[in-house]
């Protein structure tokens, strides 16, 4: 198994585009390795590590209570909820390849 990925393959793996990876490592927000001036790869356990990091805990909510105005700020199609899902989706076969 190949423990560094190329932007292609990190965006796969976090469900979200290439330009938000690039976006993400020029700012400083995402663990990333410089192989030089030019050349950027992803450590898969250090993108791991970084999700759950950035797990947000639900907070209790009433049964029933109709939430939906609160979705608004990220739309289903948002890279901020695609990012959320990878620690589910993360399998030991996925691991093992």
């Amino acid at each position: 198994m190949n423990d560094f990925m190329t932007y292609a393959e990190a965006a796969e793996f976090l469900h979200v585009k290439v330009g938000t990876l690039y976006s993400m490592t020029a700012r400083r927000q995402l663990p990333h390795h410089r192989l030089g001036a030019r050349i950027v790869r992803f450590s898969r356990a250090d993108l791991i590590a970084w999700v759950a990091q950035h797990r947000v805990e639900v907070v209790g909510v009433s049964p029933g209570k109709d939430r939906s105005r609160d979705h608004q700020a990220h739309p289903a199609g948002s890279d901020t909820n695609e990012v959320s899902g990878v620690l589910e989706s993360e399998t030991p076969s996925h691991r093992d390849q």
